[in-house]
């Protein structure tokens, strides 16, 4: 178990020193600031569920808020998620195959490609949905109660850390009602499922009433659920279809192998028709469901697949191990050997190829404009020089690490625009005349631009900004202007 740990910690190690990415620099802002007493929603806007931030302030409390800190503590998390992930293949498979299953998992979790050593919810939520399983499956085999309750949390948990793990409540919820149907305990099986969902309600419940009393209970509910109901989900069939056949080109380049062996378990699984496959097949369907749910298929969505994957992966090679013949076990071993070899042969170049200056979402290619992000150390540098620590920036655009390396705030709670998709409709109303009151209320020492989003800047802003501020630098597709000594916003001056 120490060789499986190990080399879990071992790949994730030489990205301790990762700059943060958009998404990351984002949590690491509304994490701080709430340390700060700015309840995430109220103050600082984000879809997200809350518990990314709170473990974002655990790391901080703990290890330091840096980048290096809270790389560190969700390799932690990665530890703890394989540990539960071979107790709960011990459950299913003999001790040698759990412990192959428990490698498996904690190496391909870490894909580059899939965003696997970020420090996102995905990756928090796969802690807790392997834990819920866990326990889940333990329930079943004990004949006991309370582990479903215990499940139930976990499962919550992994829902206030990223919406998708609703498909694995779902499934696990299924697995309930199509047990039940064919047991003769049927008023039992009800029990456990009320048990199950009471223990993710309470979690639910919990997070409800913790947002009532920081007073932001609205904000929370309709930044988590109304937005990404509605204004998350607008992609397009054309843009989804796209996003699929991108996501194809490359994202899970790294675990092809795996998703081929994956499915052969997948077809072994539906033919044997046990309670186990079962599990192993409403857990399949409910991972690429939070898949493609939302129709975008950004690489870290292929996270949520990789436990099942690995589960049904070594429980295809354990079907070939045990089937009768004199190869079977020369198979399953050149099998599992190519697999690793290959995973390992994609991997080489980002260990092997690594610089702490620029993003691995830069670097493998994932952004159609890399070099605007390879200048975000200058731009905060030169704003925290020019600025003191009480100063206010905005960053107009997908751009919120300016934030978090220049240690600045912004003036308003929608600090950065999250993506195109962010202002369509009302939305867009709803952040653009959020933005101009905010920034006319407390006007921003410096405003800096990302020129992909320039032209979403509504005309009162634009006015706004065109009479107060100056040009005082530009690069890469962003400028930054700073405030004139007196500000003419709505034809009225502010002296400084």
């Amino acid at each position: 178990m120490l060789i499986v740990l190990s080399s879990a910690v071992l790949v994730r190690v030489p990205f301790l020193a990762e700059p943060f990415e958009c998404d990351q620099a984002n949590y690491a802002y509304v994490a701080q600031h709430w340390g700060e007493g700015l309840t995430p929603y109220r103050y600082s806007w984000d879809n997200k569920p809350p518990l990314i931030y709170i473990w974002y302030r655990f790391i901080a409390a703990f290890l330091g808020d840096s980048q290096r800190g809270t790389h560190l503590g969700f390799i932690f998390l990665a530890v703890g998620a394989t540990l539960f992930f071979y107790a709960l293949s011990r459950r299913l498979f003999s001790r040698g195959f759990a412990l192959l299953s428990a490698l498996v998992y904690g190496v391909f979790s870490a894909g580059a490609l899939i965003s696997g050593t970020f420090a996102i919810p995905e990756n928090l939520a796969a802690f807790f949905i392997i834990a819920g399983f866990y326990y889940f499956w333990n329930g079943c085999e004990r004949e006991k109660n309370i582990p479903f309750l215990i499940s139930g949390i976990f499962l919550g948990f992994a829902l206030m850390s990223k919406q998708a793990a609703f498909w694995e409540l779902a499934a696990l919820s299924g697995f309930f009602v199509l047990t039940g149907l064919r047991s003769t305990t049927f008023l039992l099986v009800g029990w456990r499922l009320i048990l199950f969902w009471s223990g993710a309600a309470a979690v639910i419940i919990f997070f409800i009433i913790l947002f009532v009393i920081l007073q932001a209970a609205a904000e929370f509910f309709s930044s988590v659920f109304i937005y990404n109901l509605f204004f998350g989900r607008i992609v397009g069939f054309r843009q989804g279809l796209i996003n699929f056949f991108q996501a194809l080109l490359w994202s899970p380049r790294e675990n092809f192998l795996l998703w081929i062996f994956a499915f052969a378990g997948l077809i072994i699984a539906v033919l044997k028709r046990e309670k186990k496959t079962l599990l192993f097949i409403l857990w399949f369907i409910a991972a690429v469901l939070g898949i493609v749910c939302v129709f975008q298929f950004y690489p870290h969505f292929f996270i949520q697949a990789i436990p099942i994957l690995a589960l049904l992966t070594i429980y295809f090679l354990q079907t070939v191990w045990n089937t009768p013949g004199i190869s079977r076990k020369v198979i399953s071993l050149v099998l599992l050997t190519v697999m690793g070899l290959y995973f390992c042969m994609v991997q080489w170049r980002w260990w092997f190829s690594y610089s702490p200056l620029d993003s691995l979402i830069n670097r493998r290619g994932a952004l159609a404009r890399p070099q605007l992000y390879r200048q975000t150390q200058d731009v905060a540098t030169y704003i925290k020089a020019n600025s003191a620590p009480e100063d206010l920036v905005y960053v107009w655009g997908l751009w919120p690490e300016v934030y978090y390396y220049s240690k600045r705030k912004s003036p308003s709670k929608y600090f950065y625009i999250s993506s195109r998709a962010t202002l369509t409709g009302k939305f867009k109303e709803v952040v653009q005349t959020q933005v101009y009151y905010d920034i006319i209320r407390n006007p921003p020492k410096y405003i800096i631009i990302d020129e992909q989003f320039a032209d979403l800047i509504s005309v009162a802003l634009q006015r706004y900004i065109n009479g107060g501020y100056a040009l005082v630098k530009t690069g890469a597709d962003y400028r930054i202007l700073r405030i004139k000594d007196t500000v003419e916003g709505d034809g009225k001056g502010v002296d400084r």
